[in-house]
């Protein structure tokens, strides 16, 4: 279904792809949407804060203005969820896997991935990784950034 580098591979045969450089809508997201978006999910009490000493945001409402409209069109999957932090080292979900296949496209600022296998994937902004449901996988923040997660439904 992906193509890309088979980065690691689970005793029962799913594979983690990487893909580097391969949107280039994503990577013209601005910040400014970012804000409407963020703003947006407060007013309509449907985002999800991650607390801790720095915090991230966690977007899933269908309100997507501008940029943000044209990344999700471009990546062309039925649902997006949107990972916000705004200062290096927020926090995150940690260490988990996930019920779906999730494609993770990064838009703004670097994310990386560590994996069982004990490597750490670094994402730039029009970079993927594809994650089969089940795959333990562990987000780590280095900088403010935006970060796509689409699944299917």
């Amino acid at each position: 279904m992906y193509h890309g580098e088979v980065i690691f591979e689970t005793g029962d045969n799913k594979q983690v792809i990487y893909t580097r450089n391969n949107y280039d809508t994503v990577k013209n997201v601005s910040w400014k949407d970012v804000k409407l978006k963020v703003s947006d999910e407060i007013k309509q009490n449907s985002g999800l804060v991650i607390n801790g000493d720095k915090y991230s945001f966690v977007c899933h409402n269908d309100y997507l203005p501008g940029t943000l409209k044209s990344a999700y069109q471009e990546v062309g999957m039925e649902e997006m969820h949107i990972y916000i932090s705004f200062s290096d080292s927020a926090e995150t979900f940690g260490r988990h896997n996930d019920e779906d296949d999730v494609l993770i496209v990064q838009s703004i600022g670097k994310m990386a991935y560590r994996f069982d296998n004990g490597k750490i994937y670094v994402l730039n902004p029009g970079d993927s990784l594809f994650i089969p449901e089940g795959v333990y996988h562990d987000p780590i923040v280095h900088e403010p950034r935006v970060t796509l997660s689409f699944s299917s439904l």
